[in-house]
């Protein structure tokens, strides 16, 4: 699930080869220093692609983001199609090191070696959002929510992107989409009270801001209950608490898990 501004954990989001779990994808740039000593990455000398990836993981986790990058170099190194350390290396560039430019060249490398990859799209245009390159964001979003248009997300995001560029009503179709596809996130909803201000209209702007606050207080009463269960995964009553606030937003197949 998407928390906006959240921070990035390079390897949870990307759905490849790798056995990884899946996670959300939204954080802002972090500056780099650009001071900070750091130890040479050393990988091992029999190590393949997917080994240098999953060390690279480990390193990112522990913020050791100059190692990381090294670590995922080597695996494109080895395997120079290995979409999973692309994505990664773009990730670590762009959430990491907050080096937005050379982010978006190796991931126009991706793309163009990849074109059918939504994840990569949408990483690519998150990036040119961050060098406020709205048209070219849209462009590549368009491309990702085709993909893959079972994704809010990827609606959610092309929606800010159409806000950014000043086109209201493309905003608009884009995040009334996103609402649609998922009717219990609250990001959408807000967003649309913004392009609802904008147009001017204050009575539908109103009733989205309500919307989302309602949504927003049943996500917070639901991260409460996944934490609990993170730090006890046999606690029954979270877990029958975490159903019904899933009941509740309408999510019926994940409250019967």
């Amino acid at each position: 699930m998407v928390r906006e501004g959240s921070q990035e954990p390079v390897a949870n989001y990307y759905v490849g080869p790798v056995d990884l779990p899946a996670a959300a994808l939204t954080a802002p740039p972090q500056e780099s220093t650009g001071s900070q000593e750091r130890a040479p990455y050393i990988g091992r000398a029999d190590w393949k692609a997917e080994d240098h990836y999953r060390h690279g993981v480990r390193l990112y986790k522990q913020a050791r983001y100059e190692e990381a990058l090294e670590a995922f170099r080597a695996a494109v190194q080895g395997k120079p199609d290995y979409t999973p350390a692309f994505y990664s290396l773009g990730v670590t560039l762009y959430s990491g090191l907050g080096r937005s430019k050379e982010a978006a060249v190796l991931l126009e490398k991706a793309v163009a070696q990849d074109s059918s990859n939504a994840e990569l799209l949408e990483l690519l245009g998150r990036v040119y959002l961050s060098l406020d390159q709205a048209t070219q964001a849209i462009a590549v979003l368009i491309r990702a929510a085709a993909l893959d248009p079972s994704s809010w997300e990827r609606h959610h995001r092309l929606g800010l992107a159409h806000l950014r560029s000043g086109d209201w009503a493309a905003a608009s179709r884009a995040l009334q989409r996103a609402a649609s596809i998922a009717p219990w996130a609250p990001m959408p909803h807000l967003d649309l009270a913004r392009v609802y201000e904008k147009l001017g209209r204050a009575g539908p702007a109103e009733k989205q801001r309500l919307i989302f606050a309602k949504l927003k207080r049943l996500q917070e009463r639901e991260d409460i209950y996944l934490q609990q269960i993170k730090e006890e995964p046999v606690d029954s009553e979270a877990h029958y608490r975490l159903g019904r606030e899933y009941m509740k937003q309408g999510r019926y197949t994940e409250a019967l898990v």
